[in-house]
């Protein structure tokens, strides 16, 4: 479960009357909501114009309920700077797991312990996995 005030990259999947349900895709795809009234600071009269089915994008975390396993969301709180910066780390993450997944292959084991072995290391010595492979490549030894 995310944390409160955390960015998370959702896929918003269905919208409803007062608001639509999003996946949090970094998250193992566990379902929010997002009421139209977190959708922008502006008076809006088409919240469509915003977003959509099948849209993904950069969200903050309002609330968490880890007994009923419910997050609410709002898209209005984000600064552009600070939906960039998390927009990065999505990218750079995701080709960290990429990396992970065809190690694990070639390795012929479970990307999951890799991640334990020494995938989660990397993100305590440096900013991000991904400045450690980087880093590799450009000096082998």
């Amino acid at each position: 479960m995310p944390a409160e005030n955390d960015l998370v990259f959702v896929e918003i999947f269905s919208m409803e009357q007062a608001g639509a349900y999003v996946r949090l895709i970094e998250y193992d795809n566990i379902h929010a909501f997002l009421l139209y009234s977190e959708v922008s600071r502006q008076r809006i009269k088409s919240v469509k114009k915003y977003i959509s089915v099948g849209k993904c994008e950069m969200m903050d975390v309002r609330r968490v309920d880890v007994k009923t396993k419910s997050v609410d969301l709002s898209r209005k709180s984000i600064k552009p700077e600070d939906r960039q910066d998390a927009m990065d780390r999505f990218k750079k993450a995701k080709k960290v797991h990429a990396i992970m997944r065809v190690t694990a292959v070639a390795l012929k084991t479970n990307a999951l312990k890799l991640y334990e072995d020494w995938g989660w290391d990397l993100y305590d010595k440096f900013d991000h996995a991904y400045d450690a492979f980087r880093i590799a490549l450009a000096e082998p030894e």
